[in-house]
């Protein structure tokens, strides 16, 4: 159940017709980190990292990600993030073009919300439609995240992975 809850999740996020804006301040890892190839613009504070270790846990990507992410920080960006692990500092994720911006913790949130007001009174069609042609298509994101959540099950089927992710779980408790 919890994977179809996330699956709809992704495939919401993919096919949302409006703006979405998102502010991190602090630790962004797995699926709190790859929410965000979504958001049109995030911003974060300094202190902020992004980390998704799924291939240290055996596991794929998720929420098409795999598609969005070579988009956002290009193939060889994409592939040290995902396939080595790395953690991307806010200064590093900035240059990669991961976020819109950084701002201090203690004014990152009207930085967003003055962000939001600016988008509000745009003029709604263009606005819509000019994300909309900025994003590409929807249902192929849609096709991206029904691919990855496959191969998430099968290697959750998987007992090498499933020792792999006991281990892990030992070694955080």
């Amino acid at each position: 159940r919890l994977i179809a809850a996330v699956t709809a999740l992704f495939r919401g996020l993919a096919t949302f017709p409006k703006p979405i804006l998102a502010l991190v301040d602090g630790e962004a890892v797995g699926v709190g980190c790859t929410i965000l190839f979504h958001c049109d613009m995030v911003v974060a504070s300094p202190r902020s990292t992004f980390r998704v270790p799924f291939v240290d846990f055996g596991l794929v990507p998720d929420a098409a990600t795999s598609i969005l992410a070579p988009e956002k920080l290009g193939y060889a960006g994409a592939f040290r993030f995902f396939c080595l692990g790395e953690t991307l500092g806010a200064a590093d994720a900035l240059r990669m073009g991961f976020l819109a911006e950084t701002a201090p913790a203690d004014e990152i949130e009207d930085r967003v919300y003055m962000l939001a007001r600016r988008l509000t009174k745009k003029p709604v069609q263009a606005l819509l439609q000019t994300r909309g042609l900025l994003r590409g298509d929807g249902q192929a994101l849609c096709e991206r995240v029904d691919r990855e959540i496959n191969l998430f099950r099968e290697a959750l089927a998987d007992e090498t992975t499933l020792r792999r992710l006991k281990k892990i779980a030992q070694l955080a408790a």
